[in-house]
């Protein structure tokens, strides 16, 4: 636990938004994890996505029958559903994939959030400002993809761990092979440095956090004390 307490303050109408970014198992989940200890609200980007696919699947598995064939990939299990590790596979594979895909996902998603950040802003119960979080974060690695979120954020959240740690986080939680490991780790290697300019371009201030070593917790508080200042 913190020594430290968060001083309280009021917390206005409009709830403040944070976005918590970072490489692939670079601990995203448990930063947004302490941060709803005190008080913020977190979107998880992938579950929204997820359901996402889920709903398009047929756009989806329509939009990769062709090339998931000539690659002798399978995209759905047994029971019909989307193979979401074949998916990400095929995906991740090629650039234009990837961009194929984000583009049936991605205006779908930009919606869905921004429905529920106005539903939680317009939440009746928050009329007690003790009651309203606070803030919003947006647990997304890359929503620099869609700047009209992005651009509503106060601060970027980057979190980082060496690629090593990172790596055997991966190999441990997916079990996919390292060649896969890779090619993923490829696809994210500018990451930080997507995020620094559209914090130049927009003056969002970014806030790295060290999610490793001794001091995890105390990277985490500095973050959080710091919000107060934008």
């Amino acid at each position: 636990m913190f020594k430290e307490k968060i001083d309280e303050k009021n917390i206005s109408r409009e709830i403040p938004i944070f976005c918590v970014a970072g490489k692939i198992a670079a601990g995203k989940n448990f930063v947004c994890s302490i941060l709803e200890r005190y008080g913020f609200l977190c979107i998880d980007a992938d579950s929204v996505i997820h359901e996402i696919i889920e709903e398009k699947q047929n756009e989806i598995l329509s939009a990769f029958r062709d090339d998931a064939q000539r690659a002798g990939i399978c995209l759905q299990n047994a029971d019909g559903s989307p193979n979401r590790r074949a998916l990400g596979k095929l995906v991740f594979s090629k650039k234009e994939f990837l961009a194929r895909q984000e583009n049936i996902v991605y205006p779908a998603f930009v919606e869905r959030v921004e429905k529920m950040i106005a539903h939680i802003s317009g939440n009746t119960n928050y009329e007690n400002e003790k009651n309203a979080p606070r803030g919003i974060i947006l647990n997304a690695a890359v929503l620099y993809k869609t700047p009209r979120l992005l651009e509503k954020c106060r601060a970027i959240f980057f979190v980082e761990v060496p690629a090593f740690v990172r790596f055997l986080r991966v190999r441990r939680r997916d079990g996919i092979p390292p060649c896969e490991i890779l090619k993923r780790f490829c696809s994210q290697k500018n990451l930080l440095a997507r995020y620094e300019k559209f914090s130049k371009s927009h003056g969002i201030k970014i806030v790295k956090i060290k999610n490793y070593g001794n001091n995890v917790e105390e990277e985490i508080l500095s973050a959080v004390k710091l919000i107060n200042k934008f």
